[in-house]
């Protein structure tokens, strides 16, 4: 995978979300962020996989991991291998919905716990 530029945000979005799905959903400014990199995977100028990774200072998070034809193995290896070159130093983490946490496990990660979020009403 390679990073995604401003003016590509709005089809990565869309190949994240469906056809269904907001093409705005992400901004560009988030592209703009040194310490967050969008990835993606494409033939031409379709988005087949992407991923988001951010770097924490001590570690490299990834989110956001999709592929459109449903091959999450590729999808991860791809973003792990994009993070690891970026940031070789620091551990990669994520978080996943129970039902994709097989790609990730297949790999290497392990699962070590549920997530809380919290969200701050505006």
């Amino acid at each position: 995978m390679l990073p995604v530029g401003v003016a590509e945000v709005g089809a990565w979005a869309q190949a994240w979300r469906g056809s269904d799905g907001p093409r705005d959903l992400f901004r560009p400014s988030l592209v703009a962020d040194p310490d967050v990199v969008v990835l993606g995977r494409r033939a031409g100028e379709r988005f087949l996989a992407g991923a988001i990774a951010n770097f924490s200072g001590t570690a490299t998070g990834l989110s956001n991991v999709f592929a459109v034809d449903g091959d999450l193995d590729a999808a991860w290896a791809g973003a792990v291998a994009a993070v690891v070159r970026r940031w070789p130093t620091l551990p990669v983490v994520g978080y996943e919905s129970a039902d994709a946490v097989a790609a990730p496990a297949r790999l290497g990660f392990d699962l070590v716990g549920p997530l809380t979020v919290w969200h701050r009403a505006e």
